[in-house]
């Protein structure tokens, strides 16, 4: 009895990544850089349906905090995540690891919006 191989897809979906598939690595601020890439079954960079990027590079201070994340697109260039508005958002932090504030940017790494953090009064009343 003879087996047939089963026709191959033709549709790509992205696979997601596993810890071990990530790219960690300090950058010359001395944080940490994650790298997310997101690939189709022939090994080619797609974008992510809820991202809108093939890859996404989050970057972490010392402490830990997330202080940036980056959207890519299929040829590494900066690209809008539609539902942000943004291809990048950046987040700040007092000496107390408080967020301070989050600011939005375009591909172009011109500003689009800026978020201040709401006092912690007003933050603990909304939780």
């Amino acid at each position: 009895m003879e087996h047939k191989r089963p026709a191959p897809r033709k549709t790509a979906k992205a696979v997601a990544a596993t810890p071990a598939d990530m790219n960690a690595r300090p950058d010359v601020r001395g944080r940490i850089e994650v790298v997310e890439t997101f690939f189709d079954h022939d090994g080619r960079p797609i974008k992510h349906k809820e991202l809108d990027a093939a890859r996404v590079s989050r970057a972490y201070d010392a402490q830990g905090h997330q202080i940036e994340e980056r959207y890519f697109n299929a040829e590494g260039k900066p690209t809008v995540r539609k539902d942000l508005g943004a291809a990048r958002i950046s987040w700040r932090y007092d000496g107390d690891g408080r967020q301070v504030d989050t600011t939005f940017f375009g591909p172009d790494g011109a500003p689009v919006r800026r978020h201040p953090a709401p006092p912690r009064k007003r933050a603990l009343q909304q939780a």
